[in-house]
């Protein structure tokens, strides 16, 4: 079974009873959740949160394997135990890249529900950009646009933006975790050969570059990374004496660092690579594509910077969770106000 990775976060018992949302993500490399309280006249407060490595995207082609599927299945029933355990009333899991791109989506669908006793939603890319900017538009700036990098395993997921407004998004076919199976030598014992690095390179500026002319007409200068790939890179950077992980805004990459970091990782074997301080030893064979990734899209844009947030996907579905309460609540005193003027028949 995959290690789960668990962060209790309250550090003291609300004053009233809390209403505990569970939401889970079911991405191409991990799956994450985040547990959250919430009362009504307070902003909702992160209570626990776990991550599980179960690579459910391994593999060359669009088919998930059954040893992925079961990993992901355990560790997916063990962290919604947990929370059940815990008191949360609701839970929303959604499903990304790897799921929605594979043949077997409908069956994975049912064996989760079968597992772990909740239905699975299996989003598209489009959706899936729309809530990474919805989880980070509180921390955009009110008027310049930014370009959100999130960078997952299957797919990587682009929006420029402003605080009141997306101006642009999509999600293209590169991640992590698929370009790593789509080049071998990117997990081989040894250091990365020269051709395959440019091959690489070439590849994800291939597949990139049509939208990547479309969002250079908003002329963003600064980057936002909200992605496990674009954390470790800051980790790798500033070697750990600056990076903490649970917090937000934690760090900022200078366009330079990027290719830096992508050079250096691929002259390294792969033990020498997962020792060294800051990487993740489950990130040791993704991270010189995810390096990549971000080394093409922060050049093509010419941004200044990257800066590095906690936020992303589970904070864009935590709001639409509140503004579907939300409309519920208006819907239902506006039902009561009509009954109450006998406008209900």
């Amino acid at each position: 079974m995959a290690k789960i990775i668990k962060h209790n976060l309250a550090t003291a018992a609300p004053q009233k009873p809390a209403r505990r949302l569970a939401l889970l993500d079911v991405g191409t490399n991990a799956i994450r959740l985040a547990v959250y309280e919430i009362q009504t006249e307070d902003q909702p407060r992160l209570y626990f949160q776990a991550r599980a490595v179960t690579r459910l995207g391994a593999g060359a082609g669009p088919e998930l394997r059954q040893d992925s599927i079961n990993r992901t299945l355990q560790a997916a029933r063990s962290m919604l135990d947990e929370v059940r355990s815990h008191g949360a009333v609701d839970i929303r899991a959604v499903a990304t890249a790897a799921v929605r791109e594979s043949p077997q989506r409908r069956i994975f669908q049912k064996l989760f529900q079968k597992h772990t006793k909740c239905p699975l939603q299996v989003i598209s890319g489009h959706a899936e950009a729309r809530l990474v900017y919805m989880g980070l538009a509180p921390t955009l700036p009110a008027d310049s646009p930014v370009l959100i990098m999130d960078i997952g395993g299957g797919s990587t997921e682009l929006i420029v933006g402003t605080r009141q407004r997306c101006l642009a998004c999509c999600s293209l076919p590169i991640g992590a975790v698929r370009l790593t199976e789509e080049f071998p030598a990117l997990r081989a014992h040894g250091p990365v050969p020269q051709a395959v690095l440019r091959t690489l390179l070439w590849t994800i500026h291939d597949r990139a570059t049509a939208t990547l002319n479309r969002f250079r007409r908003y002329h963003p200068v600064l980057g936002v990374g909200t992605s496990g790939t674009t954390r470790s890179l800051a980790a790798l950077t500033f070697s750990g004496s600056r990076y903490a992980p649970a917090a937000p805004h934690i760090a900022v990459l200078p366009r330079t660092a990027p290719p830096l970091l992508f050079w250096r990782l691929a002259r390294l074997e792969m033990p020498l690579r997962a020792a060294l301080p800051g990487m993740e030893a489950d990130r040791a064979d993704i991270i010189i594509a995810g390096a990549a990734i971000t080394t093409i899209i922060m050049q093509s844009l010419r941004l200044r910077c990257l800066r590095i947030t906690a936020g992303g996907l589970r904070e864009g579905l935590l709001h639409q969770f509140l503004a579907d309460c939300s409309l519920r609540q208006q819907s239902g005193h506006h039902m009561i106000s009509m009954a109450s003027h006998g406008k209900l028949e």
